[in-house]
């Protein structure tokens, strides 16, 4: 694939997602995924989230200490217990698709 056509690509699917609100169902995926990472930490964990996605899941009980980062783009969440931190999201999903795109055209 040409380089042109791979921006291309990178820039509709960056406009697409950043475009579309965040699913609370898919942001809750999220948080689980992240907690099973450390499942077996014994220590306090401290969710990150941009403070539009802590209200969307305002009514779901996580156990977790949740804290407002205004430096998080929407979409994404860092998880942290102990000197385990787990980033996930959008930008993540985005960066992992870029990846796979660019060794596709090699």
């Amino acid at each position: 694939m040409s380089s042109e056509i791979l921006a291309l690509v990178e820039t509709l699917v960056v406009r697409l997602t950043g475009a579309a609100p965040v699913n609370p169902e898919w942001l809750k995926e999220k948080i689980d995924a992240a907690q099973a990472i450390v499942a077996d930490q014994l220590q306090p964990r401290i969710l990150r989230l941009h403070p539009a996605d802590i209200a969307l899941i305002a009514d779901t009980d996580l156990n977790l200490e949740i804290l407002a980062d205004d430096g998080l783009v929407p979409g994404n969440l860092i998880l942290e217990s102990g000197a385990t931190r787990v980033e996930d999201g959008r930008d993540t999903g985005l960066a992992q698709l870029r990846d796979a795109i660019r060794s596709d055209a090699r």
